[in-house]
C-alpha cells in the first residue's frame, strides 16, 4: 500500500492511499458445507482423546535420555537421507531439465507481472480531521491507471479542488489534464 499527506491550499490535510482489491472470480464463491442429519450419523465417532492417549502411550515408557538419543538419531538419519537423495537423485534432475525448469520460473514470473498489471485497486482519499473524517473510494482496474488516479487525485487536492466537509473532488475533465 502507498500513502501521501496532501495538504490543501488552506491548510487541512488529506491521506491519499492506493491499495490492492481483492479480485472476485465469477462463479468462485464459497460454499458453507453442513451434513445433513443422515450424513451426521454415517460419520464415526473417535473416543476422547484421553482414550486415545492413553491407548498410544501406555506400552511406551522412556524416560529423558532415551527420548534425547531417540530424537538425534532420527535426526542424524534424515541429513544423511536428505544429502543422500539430494546428491543421488535432485542434482542429476535439475541439471538434466535445467531448460524446462527456467522456463517453468519464467512462465510463472510473467503470469505474476500481468497479474499485477491488470489487478484492480483501490484509491482512497481520507480527511485528516478526527471527528467525521470524510473520506471517498474509487476502484481503478490496472496498476498505470492506479497510478494516474493516484496522482491525479493528490493533485486535485493540491490545488484545492476539493469539498472539505464531504470529499468530493473535482477532476479536470479536458484532455490531457490542465
Amino acid at each position: 500500500m502507498r500513502e501521501q499527506r496532501v495538504s490543501t491550499p488552506d491548510g487541512r490535510f488529506w491521506y491519499v492511499r492506493r491499495r490492492w482489491a481483492r479480485r472476485q472470480l465469477l462463479g468462485r464463491r464459497r460454499k458453507v458445507y453442513e451434513l445433513g442429519p443422515a450424513e451426521r450419523e454415517a460419520v464415526r465417532v473417535l473416543p476422547d482423546s484421553d482414550d486415545v492417549a492413553d491407548w498410544y502411550f501406555r506400552n511406551f515408557r522412556f524416560d529423558a535420555e532415551s527420548w534425547i538419543i531417540l530424537v538425534v538419531g532420527l535426526a542424524v538419519l534424515v541429513a544423511v537421507g536428505g544429502a543422500v537423495l539430494i546428491v543421488e537423485r535432485v542434482v542429476p534432475f535439475l541439471a538434466g531439465n535445467a531448460l524446462v525448469i527456467g522456463a517453468g520460473l519464467a512462465a510463472v514470473a510473467a503470469l505474476g507481472l500481468a497479474d499485477r498489471l491488470t489487478r484492480p485497486w483501490f484509491i482512497e482519499a481520507e480527511s485528516g480531521r478526527l471527528f467525521q473524517a470524510p473520506r471517498r473510494v474509487w476502484r481503478v482496474q490496472g496498476w498505470r491507471r492506479a497510478q494516474r488516479a493516484f496522482r491525479e487525485v493528490v493533485e486535485a487536492i493540491e490545488e484545492g479542488r476539493v469539498d472539505s466537509e464531504h470529499g468530493v473532488i473535482v477532476f479536470d475533465d479536458r484532455p490531457g489534464g490542465r
